[in-house]
C-alpha cells in the first residue's frame, strides 16, 4: 500500500477541451463520453468516464451548484 501523499504532491489531471458529450447508462453504471463537435457535423470523442449511480447523482448535484454559482457571478446562461 502506498503512503498517503499531501495534496500539494498530487499531480493535476490532464485537461481536455470538450464542447460535446453523450450520457448513457446500463443497469449498474453511467457512461459520460466527452469530445469535440466540429462544424463539418463530425464529432470526435476523446474521454469516457464510467461511474456508479450514486456518483452520477452526486455529479449532477455538484454540477447544478456550479452552474448556479456561475450564473450568480456572470448572469443567466
Amino acid at each position: 500500500m502506498e503512503p498517503k501523499r499531501k495534496p500539494e504532491e498530487l499531480q493535476s489531471p490532464e485537461g481536455r477541451y470538450a464542447n460535446h458529450f453523450n450520457v448513457g447508462h446500463n443497469a449498474i453504471e453511467f457512461l459520460f463520453d466527452f469530445g469535440q463537435f466540429f462544424t463539418e457535423g463530425k464529432e470526435s470523442l476523446h474521454t469516457r468516464i464510467i461511474v456508479n449511480p450514486v456518483v452520477a447523482k452526486a455529479f449532477r448535484k455538484v454540477l447544478d451548484q456550479a452552474v448556479k454559482a456561475f450564473e450568480k457571478e456572470y448572469g443567466t446562461i
